[in-house]
């Protein structure tokens, strides 16, 4: 089982992660009928189009990350911490689909230690997510159970449920089912 991967805020506009390229078909709806209800996965195919018109996969990986480091760094130096977190985490993500979880651990770092500066809770608790979940995919688990608890602090509800169901897959990885 994989682990659980935080919602990052659509104010993020973050690029796609490669996992979430298949996003299905939605409820069943009657056509011709005047109040049509809207698809149960709308919002979220109106964001993985606007996701993919923004990250064009004609720019390389590597691009991508060269200019949003360019853009994190005027962002700290105009003192726009926000914006430059946002940076980071787009690199992370970036990273994550390439499959470079030590360079995408580096920005969530990064990205972490804005969120904190700037008393981001959300923030916060996305950053321990997917510090953890890297960690996970390297197979140090010790790591990734550490973030998965910090997650668990800072959480809301969502994010309590969501550090445990990944708790439970790093002890199960690590051996300890009696744990999980």
């Amino acid at each position: 089982s994989a682990p659980q991967r935080a919602s990052t805020p659509w104010q993020y506009n973050t690029p796609i992660r490669s996992v979430e390229e298949d996003v299905g078909g939605g409820l069943p709806v009657k056509k011709g009928s005047a109040t049509t209800a809207m698809p149960g996965n709308y919002v979220r195919r109106v964001r993985t189009k606007a996701q993919r018109a923004m990250y064009k996969p004609s720019s390389s990986w590597q691009q991508q990350i060269a200019d949003l480091k360019i853009l994190a760094e005027a962002a700290s130096r105009a003192g726009n911490l926000p914006a430059a977190a946002q940076a980071f985490h787009k690199m992370g993500v970036i990273y994550d689909n390439a499959a470079k979880y030590k360079e995408a651990i580096e920005a969530y770092k990064q990205f972490l230690s804005l969120c904190v500066s700037t008393k981001n809770i959300a923030g916060e608790g996305l950053g321990y997510n997917c510090l953890g979940i890297n960690y996970h995919k390297l197979g140090q688990y010790d790591l990734a159970v550490q973030y998965h608890n910090k997650h668990l602090e800072v959480g809301d509800a969502h994010g309590r449920f969501m550090a445990h169901t990944n708790l439970g897959i790093c002890f199960l990885a690590m051996g300890l089912p009696e744990h999980s």
